[in-house]
């Protein structure tokens, strides 16, 4: 149990310390035929990360950057840090490769409408070469994109846990980078 924190334990105090939420967002219904067209559906968006282990402004100086991709229909999710947001050349391969893997030829890649997530999905449409449909949530309804909001949540919990742990065993302050 102390390696991962997988599945959290309601004893261990590293996971009950990681495991804390944000409040929720208002939900628009997108996940509708209408939208979908019978496609599968991928979510992405950026999370960052601060020294403490909490979110972090993309505007902040100590934070470490992590592209974050959900298959909607399946639950199979990607976390990965990467150099910058934005069209950046690392962050394009892997969410191709992601797409690739979910092994649909047809797949719907929903972001929100924050500039530098619809530059990287622009720039994944034109390198992947199978059908990719791009989406955009409505503005101010973070939680239409629900499914990588609650993976963004996962995935924050497991680095804060995880970060939490190794600081205390190891005395040492384990930072963004």
């Amino acid at each position: 149990h102390n390696l991962t924190h997988t599945p959290p334990a309601p004893w261990c105090e590293v996971c009950v310390s990681g495991q804390g939420r944000e409040d929720p967002h208002k939900r628009l219904d997108m996940d509708s035929e209408l939208h979908r067209a019978g496609h599968a559906l991928v979510s992405a968006d950026y999370m960052f990360m601060s020294e403490t282990g909490k979110l972090a402004r993309e505007s902040s100086d100590d934070r470490c950057v992590i592209l974050v991709m959900v298959d909607t229909d399946t639950g199979y999710p990607m976390a990965v840090p990467v150099p910058r947001n934005g069209a950046e050349k690392y962050s394009v391969t892997m969410g191709t490769s992601f797409l690739d893997d979910c092994g649909a030829d047809t797949v719907n890649l929903r972001t929100d409408g924050e500039n530098p997530i619809k530059a990287w999905a622009r720039a994944v449409k034109n390198k992947r070469k199978k059908v990719t449909n791009l989406q955009e949530t409505p503005r101010y309804s973070h939680s239409s994109n629900g499914a990588v909001e609650q993976t963004v949540q996962i995935v924050q919990q497991k680095i804060r846990a995880l970060k939490l742990d190794v600081d205390e065993k190891y005395e040492i302050k384990v930072g963004p980078t």
